[in-house]
């Protein structure tokens, strides 16, 4: 459990990641940043032989939510994080507020992770951790709604 604990952290650290091209219409501001990240974004990443995947919403009155599944050999478990965004400065503040399997992501966790880039269709980040990943945005999940 703690190696998967472990792994889920860091991938909120070093998320989001997946492909390598950027769109052509990237937001540069702090406010068009924020709009562009207004949305849901998959990510992937792995840690220590954990494997997580998921779909991270953001919305538009300043909350998030995670749902992601961890790997490690023949054990999974699915998590939910909530939390809170904003992007001052060019960088994508993160505060964790609440998240399921208890101890997984403890509340109080903020990650700042500098925003490179958001276009319609992809995000760059560089990490805390200094590693550049890239997110894919994706549809709203079955049963969720994100306000615009």
């Amino acid at each position: 459990m703690k190696k998967i604990a472990l792994a889920i952290c860091s991938w909120l650290l070093l998320s989001p990641c997946a492909h390598s091209a950027v769109s052509e219409n990237v937001a540069t501001t702090d406010a068009a940043l924020s709009a562009a990240l207004i949305g849901c974004w998959a990510d992937e990443g792995g840690l220590e032989g954990v494997t997580v995947q998921g779909v991270t919403c953001y919305r538009g009155d300043g909350s998030a939510e995670m749902n992601a599944e961890a790997r490690s050999g023949n054990r999974q478990i699915r998590i939910n994080v909530k939390g809170t965004w904003k992007i001052s400065n060019k960088k994508l503040i993160m505060t964790v507020t609440e998240s399921s399997p208890p101890g997984t992501t403890p509340p109080g966790t903020t990650t700042t992770d500098d925003v490179i880039s958001i276009s319609a269709d992809r995000m760059v980040i560089l990490t805390q951790g200094g590693a550049k990943y890239i997110s894919v945005k994706v549809e709203e999940p079955k049963g969720k709604q994100t306000p615009k």
